[in-house]
């Protein structure tokens, strides 16, 4: 047996095999069919030599928007295993930390910042040739080629209509708080920031209620599902538009497949003396604490 298959003379079938990837399945299937126009028209560009270097620098903005779906999909396992440790008698509660989440999470943070910088870099550089590698810039460069670049005018819409998913997350607020981002890479971990642990109640046969933790002013699987809707709407509409696809799909297109059945309290805190309470594990320096929450009625249909 020959492993070698470089001989001179030698025929060698190649075979070719293209799955979706796992993390695809939290994408809408309108989603994935977009993704994949998207990576056959980078190819198709790879195989034009004046072409070669959009496709390369196109390709380097798929792979880390894929490396964002990745982290979101581990989340969403993460939840499942989450979900499986909670109480099943009746009256009783979890608090679990969640590390490998925790991690996960801080992960996602880091890569979608660097998805969105490699997008700004892509458009300023391949496009325009200016040096622009920080997304939240990108508007003030976009706005100086609205009349030569005819998908500038869209591109500044997509920015604006996402900005809200990622400011005070990825972003600084105007105000000029600093992101739960700038907190991660500069001052503390996510456990350090962590304000809550995940918490689960048991509230009936076979009905639980599991409490999201809260990071800094973030619930953590709230914040991941967001982030994918957002982080999908922009990555995939900038690189078609710069591919010459030259279709784009609604902010509603984008909704994942993944829905998180983690509950934000803060969503459903009720003012009345007599609602329900709930306990949440409540975490500071030298460990947690019980916090009893009054949540209005609605907090019931969220059990799973």
């Amino acid at each position: 047996m020959s492993t070698d298959f470089n001989k001179k003379g030698r025929h060698v079938t190649f075979v070719a095999y293209k799955d979706d990837p796992p993390y695809y399945s939290i994408l809408a299937p309108s989603v994935i069919d977009f993704a994949n126009d998207i990576e056959s028209e980078i190819a198709a560009h790879n195989q034009d030599p004046k072409k070669t270097n959009i496709a390369g620098a196109a390709l380097g903005c798929f792979e880390r928007f894929c490396g964002c779906m990745l982290y979101i999909w581990r989340i969403s396992q993460h939840e499942e295993s989450i979900k499986a440790k909670g109480p099943i008698d009746v009256g009783k509660m979890v608090g679990l930390s969640g590390k490998e989440v925790l991690i996960d999470f801080e992960s996602l943070i880091f890569h979608s910042r660097s998805s969105l910088d490699r997008i700004a870099f892509f458009v300023a550089k391949q496009i325009h040739n200016q040096d622009c590698d920080k997304y939240p810039k990108l508007v003030n460069m976009l706005s100086s080629f609205q009349k030569k670049d005819d998908s500038a005018s869209r591109l500044i819409e997509i920015i604006n209509i996402a900005n809200p998913i990622f400011q005070g997350i990825l972003f600084d607020n105007p105000s000029g708080k600093k992101s739960l981002r700038s907190h991660l890479i500069h001052k503390s971990t996510a456990s350090e920031n962590a304000r809550s642990l995940f918490t689960l109640h048991c509230i009936g046969p076979q009905k639980r209620i599991a409490f999201d933790s809260i990071l800094g002013d973030y619930a953590v699987f709230k914040t991941s599902q967001n982030l994918g809707r957002g982080l999908t709407f922009v990555v995939l509409n900038v690189l078609s538009l710069y591919l010459g696809l030259n279709r784009t799909l609604p902010f509603d297109a984008f909704e994942l497949r993944w829905e998180s059945q983690m509950v934000d309290y803060r969503d459903y805190l009720s003012e009345c003396h007599e609602a329900k309470r709930f306990t949440i594990f409540n975490t500071h320096p030298s460990g947690c604490s019980l916090l009893p929450v009054p949540l209005i009625p609605e907090i019931l249909t969220k059990a799973y």
